[in-house]
């Protein structure tokens, strides 16, 4: 979430854990975190985290990136066909909700 506002992918799909985890993970592409910093950054308890991340891995969201320590550290796995697909809903989205905008300021002027 952005300054209290729910993102459009949270706004379509509701706020719900998994929804928060992916997008945290597709607003952040390309950096990698341990699962403490994402659900922390998703805004989640770390036992929902958990609950969840046998999906997350099941459907490839997710890919581990390096080991430090005991740390493992995973990012959004943008090679697979499901993360595409949802890269593209959210950009179709961010599009529509611009275009919306935009007429209603045409309306107000």
């Amino acid at each position: 979430m952005t300054n209290g506002e729910p993102t459009l992918l949270i706004e379509f799909f509701g706020d719900y854990p998994l929804i928060r985890v992916i997008d945290f993970l597709l607003e952040n592409r390309g950096f990698d975190y341990s699962k403490v910093e994402i659900s922390k950054n998703a805004e989640i308890g770390i036992a929902t985290l958990h609950q969840l991340w046998g999906k997350l891995e099941k459907f490839e969201i997710v890919k581990e990136t390096r080991k430090y320590g005991n740390t493992r550290l995973f990012m959004l796995n943008e090679e697979t066909e499901f993360v595409k697909m949802l890269k593209a809903m959210v950009i179709k989205l961010a599009k529509e909700d611009f275009e919306k905008n935009i007429q209603k300021k045409k309306v107000y002027a």
